[in-house]
């Protein structure tokens, strides 16, 4: 597990990269473009069914010099692009102010410490955030909400499932319950039921990992014990859960 990109670098080629660049944030951006991708493709198809209106964009020049229109209809995925960098913004607006209201005791004693800590994201507050501002993005644009959320729904799931695996390879998050290999039914592999997360965010950038209590929580502290790697658990989730949507 790496937390930064170019720890990856430094053990496979001895180079350092002085690029603060997170695996789980590019995660998060491949979460998203690939969101867009298929949310698009579903838009597209929809759009060809006559389920979803077309959207006006401005025409294209007329070669041969004659009189254009201004605009012309097209599928509503021209506008997935722009959904998805307003998603992306509010979602991370959404999510970081949901998670100042969990902990505004934390907040009070270091406000800009921790607006500005890259960790700090509350999944559902970036989910109702986001959520919010695309279905108004939407009514302004004249499109339908709810089939809109159709389109959206599939691509959602499997984003959400990447970001699990951005997770996975920081090793951060709250560490986990403590599994015991002893447990483990024989038919199940060994790094499916117990993970300690070599390099992990804790062994490797500690100034960046955020200390908590994990006694509080029932959990092991990080890199004591294995626990179960359920990143990988929700990832499967998500990615059958994308494959019924898809169908």
């Amino acid at each position: 597990m790496y937390p930064r990109l170019s720890d990856v670098f430094q053990d496979l080629f001895g180079i350092h990269l002085p690029i603060p660049i997170y695996s789980f944030g590019a995660m998060v951006a491949l979460a998203i473009l690939t969101a867009a991708w298929l949310a698009g493709k579903e838009m597209d198809r929809l759009y060809a069914e006559g389920r979803l209106p077309g959207v006006r964009v401005p025409a294209p020049a007329d070669k041969k010099g004659g009189k254009r229109s201004r605009t012309s209809l097209t599928s509503p995925s021209a506008l997935i692009w722009p959904m998805a960098t307003l998603a992306a913004v509010m979602g991370i607006v959404g999510a970081k102010l949901f998670h100042i209201l969990e902990n505004l005791d934390a907040f009070l004693m270091d406000p800009a410490g921790m607006l500005f800590s890259s960790g700090g994201l509350t999944f559902y507050g970036g989910l109702i955030a986001a959520g919010l501002s695309i279905a108004y993005y939407l009514r302004k644009k004249g499109q339908p909400v709810a089939p809109h959320a159709d389109s959206i729904a599939p691509g959602l799931m499997l984003a959400y499932g990447i970001g699990r695996i951005g997770c996975y390879l920081a090793g951060d998050g709250d560490w986990g319950v403590c599994s015991d290999l002893a447990d483990k039914p024989g038919w199940i592999p060994a790094w499916l039921w117990s993970e300690r997360f070599p390099n992990s965010i804790f062994d490797r950038n500690p100034a960046d990992a955020i200390p908590f209590d994990a006694a509080a929580y029932m959990n092991c502290p990080p890199g004591a014990d294995g626990v179960f790697p359920t990143m990988l658990y929700e990832f499967a989730m998500a990615a059958v859960l994308f494959a019924v949507l898809w169908a």
